[in-house]
């Protein structure tokens, strides 16, 4: 699978099994621009967490259960870069984090089971 991003940087992403910087995957749910660098796209997945993409390299970093632990799964709707040093990411059926990339520190709320109720 090929993702076509129309960029002067980089015309063309694809996944490379051997190349542990390539996308990790072709299940992409949503793709936000990066406040921090210029240069940056946040990508989410259904199955394998947040990558982060540095068009100038072509490089992607994975943050995921393996590489941030205190994710609570894998599977994300969206992610949104708040511009405060955080990204805000949406779960399928985990509620949503807080992650700061800078320390891998995670702050998660799950939607209770009683109606509009959250728990930390």
């Amino acid at each position: 699978m090929h993702i076509i991003i129309m960029s002067k940087h980089l015309p063309l992403i694809s996944i490379t099994r051997k190349n542990p910087h390539s996308l990790i995957t072709n299940d992409v749910t949503d793709i936000s621009p990066s406040t921090q660098h210029d240069d940056g796209l946040w990508i989410s997945t259904y199955y394998r967490g947040i990558e982060y993409l540095d068009i100038t390299s072509g490089q992607f970093t994975h943050y995921n259960k393996s590489t941030v632990p205190g994710l609570p799964c894998d599977q994300t709707w969206t992610v949104l870069d708040g511009g405060d040093g955080n990204l805000y990411i949406g779960h399928v059926g985990s509620g949503f984090s807080i992650f700061s990339p800078k320390d891998k520190s995670v702050k998660t709320s799950e939607r209770s089971r009683k109606p509009n109720e959250f728990t930390r």
